[in-house]
């Protein structure tokens, strides 16, 4: 029963306004009584007179109606017949061409290793399906299929021998591929295909032309008829015309006195059409404005009219149906019962769904309430359907750009604390509206309504205010450095600041950004310092060079003895340097520039050379001076004194002693050189540049003191000099002397 009313359902729907019943308007009944009007007696006598004449013409011409379309269907067919022997002739073409790139890429394959000629045979042999495929479905003549069947024999079995061929070719044995073609006995399998698509096509042609034949024959016997159908018609057209020419003359004084009617009837309607077109185009535009879908349903919840597409679907498919035709079900397990309940109770329902379409979620609102009949009597649903798809992605939008914007606040909050930048907003009166964290000891809150007068100092807050005065004057940027004295001390702070425009490019004020830029401005004038310490070093070390030059010059015998007690001078001094440089020049060890002095005999320290001492670390100017020394000794002591013989003992010893009773408290360095078990030690007679460095250099150097003891038991060379060039190991580095010049 359900089935049925639905098939009722839907064929009301689709037969759409006529079958809608309803009482005739007050313009229908105007209308229906101007045309109940009584017709002259000489229009009803004419008007009896000519209906045989009217239903004897129509007899004719369907007769020629009927000749005309069985002469369209004979034409359709001509053109069906020819145009199928044309894609069979184009297929066979295509056969035969397939059939020769096959012979062709079976040569090619077989002469040539080129792997792209294997791969247009295998190509070649995949091309033959297709034409025989398309052969099958055009060929209807039963005759034709038997030849095609022979055709697909003879070429399948050719086919299948040469992938065998193909087989061997991709295994590499061309020669039993050879062997192979040989024994396939090719000329007669190719004689006996081409023969027989030879043979096809003029049976084809055959075929092409009986039909044609037959078909035009037909053409010519209906054209005939309709000719005489169509000569017969004319007769009885020129008769009806005479007989309409008299009804039209009768009809003259009624239509006379109709006319008064019609004109009054013709302006009521256009007044009432005009109403209704403009009252239509409102609810449409209405409707399309608020993306709202008006819909009606019967009982059985079939759609019997909808204003708009809706679904992705138009209108017409629609109509007719009902949601579980049109939506999925988890769609329908919403919308069913909505409108049963609906239905069942008589009051309105609002409901909410998303459908998918065309790949995307669409969102829809629904809003239907009973549809009632004249008594009463639900017979429906009536409703609107609101797509807030557009409201949905702009709620969606706007949470996830509030979340990207709390997120970028959130990152731009932490890049500013972790950078240590200020970011800050002024009006056009330069005063503060909004400042991004604590600068300078001082809250947001204490710069927020202020200028920079009543926050700063009055030389920092001028130079300030002529900076961004300029900006908001010139709409340029602008930047400077400053210095603050603020709560938390002395800073530097980099201001950069732009002007803030409106959407039009008016100057509403000022942004800008304050770095704290201490740091750096110490850095350089610590690399300031250090540039000029290096110029003093480094003059300092030119000059020791020099003077180890001339010394040794002047003590040489000779170019060979110059050479090799310069080189090892420099050497020495070399060795101080090295450690300074791997201290980044922050001293070094006594224990390390000992060492690296004696490298030559690293292999008897601990036994031979004994070093006593504690870890102190001794300031650049006294590394070098005193390296140089021990270089002196060391080499002296080679050529003369406890290196030179096998049981000489060296005892170098450092530490802090209160060596200068005038000075109580103030304890100096010293650093001692004793040799023992060596030869006998004699005062030399002749002091060369190795004595004066040790003796006057070093100690004017250091404003150190030297004492040199030639004892017959052993040489020992003793330096005292102020602590204040040593330091503790974990002592910070002192701040490198400054010279001028």
């Amino acid at each position: 029963m359900d089935q049925a009313a639905d098939g009722q359902a839907r064929a009301r729907a689709k037969a759409g306004p006529a079958m809608i019943e309803r009482a005739p308007t007050d313009l229908e009944r105007s209308r229906a009584a101007a045309h109940s009007t009584p017709e002259s007696a000489p229009a009803d006598q004419a008007f009896r007179q000519g209906w045989l004449l009217a239903i004897l013409s129509a007899a004719f011409l369907v007769a020629a109606v009927v000749a005309a379309v069985l002469a369209v269907l004979n034409t359709d067919r001509i053109v069906t017949v020819n145009m199928r022997a044309a894609q069979v002739r184009e297929s066979v073409f295509r056969l035969e061409s397939a059939y020769s790139d096959i012979l062709a890429g079976e040569y090619a394959a077989l002469l040539s290793d080129d792997p792209a000629a294997v791969d247009r045979f295998r190509n070649a042999l995949e091309a033959v399906t297709p034409p025989l495929e398309r052969l099958r479905e055009l060929v209807m003549d039963q005759n034709q299929r038997e030849r095609l069947g022979r055709i697909e024999q003879l070429v399948h079995g050719r086919v299948t021998e040469i992938r065998s061929v193909l087989a061997l070719i991709e295994a590499g044995r061309r020669d039993e591929a050879r062997d192979r073609i040989r024994s396939l006995g090719d000329a007669a399998d190719q004689a006996a295909i081409r023969a027989s698509l030879a043979d096809f096509r003029d049976r084809n042609r055959l075929v092409l032309a009986q039909s044609e034949h037959g078909y035009r024959s037909a053409a010519r016997i209906q054209m005939i008829v309709g000719g005489v159908a169509a000569f017969a018609i004319l007769l009885f057209g020129l008769q009806q015309l005479l007989s309409t020419y008299r009804f039209l003359r009768q009809e003259a004084d009624s239509r006379s006195r109709l006319s008064a009617a019609n004109e009054r009837l013709e302006r009521e309607v256009a007044a009432r059409t005009a109403e209704l077109a403009g009252a239509v185009q409102r609810f449409e535009v209405a409707l399309r404005a608020a993306n709202v879908i008006v819909f009606t349903q019967d009982r059985n919840r079939v759609f019997t009219w909808i204003s708009s597409d809706v679904f992705g679907l138009p209108s017409g498919r629609v109509i007719g149906f009902k949601e579980e035709d049109l939506l999925p079900p988890d769609v329908c397990a919403i919308i069913i019962p909505a409108k049963e309940a609906i239905l069942s109770s008589g009051t309105a329902r609002d409901y909410q769904y998303s459908v998918e379409i065309e790949g995307r979620p669409r969102w829809f609102r629904v809003k239907a309430e009973p549809l009632a009949d004249a008594n009463g009597r639900t017979i429906g649903l009536i409703g609107a359907i609101i797509d807030l798809t557009s409201e949905k992605a702009t709620q969606d939008q706007l949470a996830r750009v509030t979340d990207e914007l709390r997120d970028t606040l959130q990152r731009f909050q932490v890049a500013l604390k972790g950078a240590d930048i200020t970011v800050f907003a002024q009006d056009a009166k330069l005063l503060y509206t909004w400042v991004s964290r604590e600068l300078d000891g001082r809250s947001p809150a204490d710069f927020v309504g202020r200028t920079d007068a009543e926050v700063f100092k009055p030389e920092l807050a001028r130079r300030l205010t002529e900076m961004k005065t300029a900006v908001l004057t010139a709409g340029e940027p602008a930047s400077g450095e400053f210095r603050v004295e603020g709560v938390s001390g002395e800073n530097w702070q980099l201001v950069r600041v732009e002007p803030r425009r409106d959407s039009s490019g008016a100057i509403l004020g000022i942004l800008g950004a304050s770095v704290d830029v201490t740091d750096r401005r110490t850095r350089e004038t610590h690399n300031r310092i250090l540039l000029r310490e290096l110029t003093h070093r480094t003059k300092n070390l030119l000059a020791v060079v020099q003077a180890m030059a001339r010394q040794t010059l002047t003590t040489s015998v000779s170019a060979r003895d110059f050479e090799s007690r310069f080189s090892g001078r420099l050497q020495g001094l070399a060795s101080s340097l090295d450690i300074l440089v791997n201290e980044n020049w922050q001293g070094a060890a006594v224990v390390d520039l000992v060492q690296s002095q004696l490298t030559f005999w690293k292999d008897i320290i601990g036994t031979r050379i004994r070093l006593h001492g504690a870890d102190v670390r001794l300031e650049p100017e006294a590394a070098q001076n005193i390296g140089l020394a021990l270089h002196e000794l060391s080499t002296n002591s080679a050529k003369y004194g406890a290196l030179s013989v096998p049981g000489g003992l060296i005892d170098i010893a450092w530490g802090f002693e209160q060596t200068d009773p005038a000075q109580p408290g103030e304890a100096r360095f010293s650093l001692s050189w004793r040799e023992s078990n060596g030869p006998r030690v004699e005062p030399p007679r002749h002091k060369g540049f190795g004595h004066a460095v040790i003796e006057r250099l070093v100690p004017r150097a250091l404003n150190a003191r030297a004492q040199l003891d030639y004892a017959p038991a052993g040489f020992s060379w003793r330096l005292d000099m102020p602590s204040s060039y040593t330091r503790a190991p974990d002592a910070e580095p002192r701040e490198p002397k400054v010279w001028a010049g």
